[in-house]
């Protein structure tokens, strides 16, 4: 069930995926060779906190850290260790964060130093399918609108490794972003839910 907010509670969903963006930019201008996954979830500790933020993945089923890491192949929401980043690596980034009694949850993903011309056809690629569904986030869409098919396979294509499927094959999306609970109005089938 989607919960409807009030303009105010908007504004502080607002403020805190702004506060999480600032967070996120400042780990992505970090990640560089040398650098360690523990030393970017201390400082994404530091950085939330010091917005009077609350680290939330901190407690989620007994997790401990600020930030989930991943680097190249490893499945999305790794644990950040003391693995050091090299020349070329992708790296994912996932944070989540509590503002004044509202969730921001985002990701993103870094190219560490010069990276290979496939990564960066990848990283091209995802970011040109995120730019075309947000152009597509409009009233009176429906979320299935956002995340069509053939969007999915021009990125795969131009990725040239699958990008858009699970490795599974299955093809449904779902999603999650800012809300009073973590994953609250979150995970719904894409065709499911119109934009009002």
């Amino acid at each position: 069930m989607i919960i409807y907010k009030s303009p105010a509670e908007i504004d502080l969903m607002r403020e805190a995926g702004a506060i999480l963006g600032e967070a996120l930019a400042q780990l992505q201008s970090m990640a560089r060779p040398g650098v360690t996954l523990i030393e970017l979830d201390r400082e994404a500790d530091r950085l939330i906190r010091a917005r009077d933020c609350i680290p939330g993945f901190v407690g989620y089923q007994g997790y401990q850290n600020a930030i989930c890491t991943s680097v190249n192949d490893q499945v999305v929401h790794g644990i950040p260790t003391n693995r050091k980043l090299r020349e070329g690596d992708l790296l994912s980034l996932d944070a989540g964060l509590i503002h004044r009694g509202f969730w921001a949850d985002a990701g993103l993903t870094v190219g560490v130093g010069k990276i290979s011309p496939q990564a960066q056809r990848l990283m091209d690629a995802t970011r040109e399918s995120l730019s075309i569904g947000i152009e597509r986030a409009r009233v009176g869409n429906r979320i299935g609108d956002i995340s069509v098919r053939d969007r999915r396979q021009r990125a795969a294509a131009q990725a040239g490794n699958g990008a858009g499927d699970r490795a599974d094959g299955e093809r449904r999306r779902a999603g999650c972003g800012a809300s009073r609970r973590w994953l609250d109005g979150g995970h719904r089938r894409p065709q499911s839910v119109r934009l009002f």
